[in-house]
């Protein structure tokens, strides 16, 4: 497929979680819209040089593309703008991590209590991440989890992604090794804007 001088980038996504409204501004800004499934037939007849910032690339996309000799292999300018903050974001992120720290140890705090002291059994990989939840909710700014918590108890930990649910999740004990992979959102004001940082924690 190649360059169209009335399309100035091609943008693949999960079409159905796009509003109309961003398709009109996509469209506008003359940016083609495809499926994620049709990214690897795009790279097999695409005959431009294409950057690729082959530490983030998986194989499979890697090798999709025609001709080797298109891949200038670089880091993206993205992940470059991205990594600069100003005062106020560096301020932001670290107020983040505070908020979220503090959750974070109050949560393990009351769960080694109710473990240990408590000798609870009745707690599992599912209800027990509801108290972090309710830690988070009291800390200022904060605007919910910025994805699904990983709560797993013994060999769950050792599952890619592993989700907890709540008719199947294990009960947690003191006498196995314990994963908690949590993030929060947190609100925070920047020139006179509004911006959401994530943060992640895990244990």
């Amino acid at each position: 497929m190649e360059f169209q001088e009335s399309v100035s980038g091609h943008l693949f996504t999960n079409m159905d979680r796009l509003e109309p409204p961003v398709h009109q501004y996509l469209s506008d800004l003359k940016i083609k819209l495809h499926d994620y499934s049709d990214i690897s037939s795009f790279l097999q007849t695409y005959k431009s040089h294409i950057f690729v910032e082959k530490a983030a690339c998986n194989y499979s996309l890697i090798h999709s593309i025609s001709s080797k000799d298109l891949i200038i292999n670089k880091i993206s300018p993205i992940s470059l703008m991205k990594a600069v903050k100003n005062t106020r974001e560096l301020r932001g992120l670290r107020e983040c991590h505070v908020r979220d720290g503090a959750a974070v140890v109050a949560y393990l705090a009351w769960l080694k209590h109710e473990l240990v002291e408590k000798k609870r059994t009745d707690l599992t990989e599912f209800t027990a991440p509801l108290k972090l939840d309710e830690y988070r909710q009291m800390q200022k700014f904060n605007k919910g989890l910025s994805f699904d918590t990983i709560s797993a108890i013994g060999g769950n930990g050792a599952i890619v992604h592993y989700k907890p649910e709540e008719k199947t999740a294990q009960v947690l004990n003191a006498n196995e090794v314990y994963l908690l992979d949590s993030g929060g959102q947190y609100l925070f004001f920047s020139n006179n804007s509004n911006k959401i940082i994530r943060k992640r924690t895990v244990f």
